[in-house]
């Protein structure tokens, strides 16, 4: 694949995480825009900061959006709810032991469904546009292998099996085989 795609993508996704965490927390100001007081905002804003912090720190501890990873759906988005658990544990954590008490519970079910929601339509955009760049010839890779045996035939098979497109063009060998 296009390594400069590949970091668009990375970068693309990373973005969009942090927006869907962000605009979670916003929507779930905007609900409760009568119901919390205006000395409260410190503790909102505490729990803003850390909870995009602890999102940082967690995808790039857990390599959420490394090459290996990303490239493949179902890990990419087992590690992205492996990251979302931890961080929603976390937080919790975190209420519990600085007794959060002003932060209202209405808000954290919005703010942490609101993100687990947003990162689920972003791994489906994600599939999306995985799925119309395999049906167009844009990043196609042209493969030719050199050797015909065992090995060779498991190499063409991980590139068929393999999440990204690749065309063999087909295996150079001595004339006997």
């Amino acid at each position: 694949m296009n390594r400069q795609f590949l970091r668009y993508l990375q970068m693309s996704l990373f973005t969009l995480d942090l927006l869907a965490l962000n605009l979670s927390f916003f929507i779930a100001i905007f609900f409760l825009r009568t119901g919390i007081p205006h000395d409260h905002f410190r503790a909102y804003a505490i729990y803003f900061t850390i909870s995009n912090i602890l999102w940082l720190f967690l995808s790039f501890a857990l390599r959420t959006y490394t090459d290996k990873i990303i490239l493949v759906f179902d890990i990419f988005t087992k590690r992205s709810l492996q990251a979302y658990l931890l961080w929603i544990v976390i937080m919790f954590i975190y209420l519990f032991f600085f007794r959060q008490i002003e932060i209202s519970r209405l808000f954290l079910i919005i703010a942490m469904l609101g993100f687990g929601t947003g990162l689920m339509f972003n791994r489906f955009l994600y599939l999306s546009i995985k799925n119309y760049h395999k049906r167009t010839d844009v990043f196609l890779n042209r493969v030719l292998i050199i050797g015909y045996n065992d090995v060779a035939k498991k190499l063409a098979r991980y590139f068929e099996e393999d999440g990204l497109k690749t065309e063999i063009l087909g295996f150079i060998d001595d004339n006997e085989n």
